[in-house]
Order: structure tokens, then C-alpha cells, then sequence
């Protein structure tokens, strides 16, 4: 007796590798200014928007393309897939750091008295299991983000202070299904969707909170609510989604996947991002005015949508094997990075710079990937670890 395979349906969106490698370049560059004690590429923290940006085009290309298949959307699909992608790494990484940081002084060197580090942490890890952890630091210790931008001697940060952005991101997953279903299904389709989007955009960009009018710590404080807001960082997400219905057209897709424009485009977005990334920090005041992290998560769509053609000279900068690689593993790599260094911190205190950045930088690529192939993508895929190939599932 034979059997035969039900036909596997075509993927939703395309894969385009170049983008993975775009990840990777953004991973590299966060990673080697954590780990060089914020000294080296000093606007490493704006290429945030970029993967926010990123994230939404992706997330919303798929939502649109799933509806213009299936004409419907089915979010409880939609939140097992993402769950099955984010939850692995990031709850193991939530209880080992509930477990050594209560059992051992993993502080960073001269840091604040170690009870107020271990209950920060432990409040910060109970609201990184309900992904609110960002409003947890926009209203608790300012140091919690970057208190040491401004304070040489503030204490280093917690092991999971970057859940920030993952709570912001879990937060935009929750929601922006339901706005898809609405306006597709309900309001008229794409550019209901568009109309929708536009009009989340200019609240987040112009309802939200700036620094002008305000001095010393209050600027401070404000900058802190600023950078960990839902409210503002939305806007990033919102520009991506945005590029993902002008993308769902066909001829608007054919001209962004063959212009020279969009890749002359692409290029000198990456020239400007390169350029931040060096000579900006993430506590430059103009990113705090209405808008600024909104422009910033811009200049990432033109450089975006360039990798999405089949050739160019970013595409061929950016396709290669170690970048795909280490941009497949990025979501690992972000999530265990700051436990790392934090707990490695104090035993490698002394250590010439480029010595303490090549081993983190080790530690953290084995890590992840061991974690990466014998651990998320099992759960992703269904698959045993020790099984050899993969059950496909929609990723």
C-alpha cells in the first residue's frame, strides 16, 4: 500500500536572503557595542528601528498574502507560529537568569547594592514573561536603560534590560492581526489597511511624548519613558507594515524588485545608517524630538526594499553565507548577548577590550547556535532535536 503526500502550498511570501544577511549586519554591530562597553560603534542602538521596520514589512507581507490566498486570516494560527518562534529562547533565557542571579552576585563591577540589582531583576524577568517589561522600565529605575550614557559610574545593565524591545515587538503581534482582519475583511481591503496605517502613524508620531521644554534629570527621565514607549516605537512597525501593502501590489512590487532607483535608493540608505551607526549614540537629543525615532526607522524602507531584487550591489554585499547565517540566528544571539556580558563581566574585568569582545562574541555565536538547531527550531518545526530533518510548517 502506497500513500501520497498531501501537495505542500506555496509560501506565502518569498524568501529573500539578503534580507537575512541585513540582520546579520544589524547583529554584529549591536553585539560588538554591547560587548566593547558601549566604546565601539557608538550608534549601534539605532539600527533598533531597522529591525522594528523589518518586522512589520515581514509580519504584515505575510498577514496580507495569507488573506489574498485563504480570504481570511487565522490569528490563532498566527500567534501559535510566533509563539513557537520567540517563546523558546527567550523563556529559557528568563529562567536561567531567575535562577544564578538570586543564587550568585552576578552584578556588574561597583554596581548599586546587590539586593536592589537581584529585585530589579527579578521584577524585570516577571514582566518579561507578560511582555510588558518595557513599561516596567519606563516607569521603575532610570538606570535600567541607559543610565550609564550619561553616568560612567551608573550600574551596568540588567541581563534582561534588552527585553524592552521584545516586549514592544510581542505587543505590535498582538494587535496589528486583529487590524489586519478588520480592515481587510471589514473595511475595504489594501487600502483600508493603508488608510488605517497611515492614520496609527501620525498618532504615534504626533501624539507623542518629546524633551522639548525639558532640563537635567527631567530630560533624562522623559528620554527613558521616550525610548521604551509602545506609543512611539509603534510608529516604526507602522512604516514597515505600510511598505508591506505597497509591496502586496504586483506592478508596485515588479518596479521595487527591478528599479535602479530603488537601488541607488537602498544604497545611500545604507551609506546614511553606516554613517549613524559610527558617529551618532542613541542619547543624541534629536531622536527625542516628535518624530526622530520615526525617521530613522525611514531611511531603513529604501534599503529594505533594495534587497528584495534578485541582484545589486547591496544584495551582493549582504547575501553571503556568514551574514545569512549569523542573521538566521539573530533573534538567539540578541536574546542571550546581554546575559553573557553581564554575568561574564565581572570575571573578565581588566581584560584588554578586543579580548573581552572576541570571547563574548564566541560564547555567544556557540550558544546560539546550539540553541538555534537543537532547541528553537524543534519547537518551531516539530521536529525531535536528534531527528535529522525537519517537519515544514509555515514559518
Amino acid at each position: 500500500m502506497t500513500t501520497t503526500a498531501a501537495p505542500r502550498r506555496a509560501p506565502l511570501f518569498p524568501y529573500y536572503p539578503a534580507l537575512d544577511g541585513l540582520r546579520g549586519y544589524f547583529a554584529i554591530a549591536v553585539l560588538l557595542h554591547h560587548f566593547s562597553g558601549n566604546d565601539w560603534f557608538g550608534g549601534a542602538l539605532l539600527l533598533m528601528p531597522g529591525f522594528f521596520v523589518l518586522s512589520g514589512f515581514l509580519i504584515a507581507s505575510l498577514l496580507i498574502a495569507e488573506h489574498e490566498r485563504d480570504g481570511r486570516i487565522d490569528i490563532r494560527n498566527f500567534l501559535i507560529r510566533r509563539a513557537k518562534r520567540l517563546f523558546p529562547a527567550s523563556f529559557l533565557t528568563m529562567l536561567i537568569v531567575a535562577v544564578l542571579w538570586n543564587l550568585y552576585d552576578l552584578r556588574f563591577p561597583g554596581s548599586v547594592d546587590p539586593e536592589e540589582v537581584r529585585h530589579n531583576t527579578n521584577m524585570q524577568v516577571l514582566a518579561s514573561v507578560f511582555y510588558v517589561q518595557n513599561w516596567y522600565v519606563a516607569t521603575g529605575p532610570v538606570w535600567t536603560t541607559f543610565g550609564a550614557y550619561f553616568y560612567p559610574g551608573a550600574p551596568g545593565p540588567s541581563p534582561v534590560g534588552h527585553f524592552w524591545s521584545l516586549a514592544v515587538e510581542e505587543q505590535f503581534y498582538l494587535v496589528f492581526p486583529f487590524i489586519a482582519v478588520v480592515s481587510l475583511g471589514l473595511l475595504g481591503g489594501r487600502r483600508a489597511l493603508a488608510v488605517v496605517i497611515i492614520v496609527g502613524l501620525m498618532l504615534s508620531v504626533g501624539l507623542a511624548p518629546t524633551i522639548d521644554g525639558t532640563h537635567g534629570m527631567e530630560k533624562f527621565y522623559r528620554m527613558h519613558r521616550i525610548y521604551v514607549g509602545t506609543d512611539v516605537r509603534a510608529a516604526e512597525f507602522l512604516i514597515g507594515t505600510l511598505m508591506a501593502v505597497l509591496f502586496s501590489y504586483p506592478a508596485i512590487r515588479q518596479w521595487i524588485t527591478s528599479s535602479r532607483w530603488v537601488t541607488a535608493a537602498g544604497i545611500a540608505a545604507m551609506t546614511l545608517v553606516t554613517y549613524w551607526v559610527f558617529t551618532e549614540l542613541v542619547i543624541s537629543y534629536w531622536l527625542y524630538e516628535r518624530g526622530g525615532f520615526a525617521m530613522v526607522g525611514a531611511a531603513f524602507a529604501p534599503l529594505i526594499f533594495s534587497l528584495t531584487q534578485s541582484r545589486g550591489l547591496l544584495v551582493r554585499l549582504l547575501d553571503v553565507r556568514l551574514l545569512r547565517w549569523i542573521g538566521e540566528r539573530s533573534y538567539g544571539m540578541y536574546v542571550y548577548h546581554v546575559v553573557l556580558m553581564t554575568g561574564l563581566w565581572g570575571p573578565t574585568e581588566g581584560w584588554p577590550v578586543v579580548a573581552r569582545v572576541a570571547l563574548l562574541s564566541l560564547c555567544t555565536m556557540i550558544i546560539s547556535g546550539l540553541s538555534y538547531t537543537y532547541f528553537e527550531q524543534p519547537i518551531r518545526r516539530g521536529y525531535k532535536p536528534w531527528q535529522r530533518k525537519a517537519k515544514k510548517v509555515p514559518a
